[in-house]
C-alpha cells in the first residue's frame, strides 16, 4: 500500500470516527477506477519532468463539465483534469451518498465515502504514469463534497 494511500486512510477513518463511525477504510481493490474524466492539455510548456497536474473533484448533484470551465483560466503549465464521481445522485453524482431527512439531519455513507476516498488515492498514484505529468506536482481542487474528498487525500 502507498504511503499517500495509508495516510489518506487514517485521516478519512479519524474524520469518521469523530462522526460516530470507527470501521476501518476499504483498501484491497487492486487498481485504480476508470472514472469520466474531462482532460485539457498544458497550454505551455512547463519544464522537464512533464507539467503539473491538477485535478478537479466537483461537488454532490453535479459532474465532470461543473468545474471544468474554469480550466483556461488557471495556470497554462497544468494538465487539468475534471473528474465524474462515482455514484449517481438526483440528476448529478456524488462522490458518496449522503441522504437529507425532512428534519435537517444529514447522515453519509460512510462505507461509500471510504471505498471512494481509497479509489481517488488510487487514481492519483497512477495518473502522472498514464497522464504523463510531474509525479511530485499533483494538486486538487475540490468544490463542496469534492472538497471534503481532496481534504481527504
Amino acid at each position: 500500500m502507498s504511503r499517500r494511500l495509508a495516510a489518506a486512510a487514517t485521516l478519512l477513518g479519524a474524520a469518521l470516527a469523530a462522526c460516530g463511525d470507527s470501521g476501518a477504510p476499504v483498501l484491497n481493490r487492486p487498481s485504480p477506477p476508470p472514472w469520466v474524466e474531462r482532460v485539457l492539455a498544458p497550454r505551455q510548456a512547463s519544464g522537464a519532468g512533464g507539467p503539473p497536474l491538477l485535478v478537479m473533484l466537483h461537488g454532490i448533484g453535479a459532474d465532470e463539465n461543473d468545474l471544468f470551465s474554469l480550466a483556461g483560466e488557471l495556470d497554462a503549465r497544468f494538465r487539468v483534469v475534471s473528474l465524474r464521481a462515482p455514484y449517481d445522485y438526483h440528476t448529478g453524482h456524488a462522490w458518496f451518498r449522503i441522504a437529507f431527512g425532512t428534519d435537517g439531519s444529514m447522515k453519509a455513507d460512510v462505507a461509500q465515502a471510504r471505498a471512494t476516498l481509497a479509489d481517488l488515492v488510487r487514481w492519483l498514484d497512477a495518473a502522472p504514469t498514464r497522464l504523463g505529468t510531474d509525479p511530485t506536482r499533483t494538486y486538487l481542487l475540490g468544490f463542496s463534497q469534492g472538497a471534503m474528498m481532496s481534504i481527504g487525500v
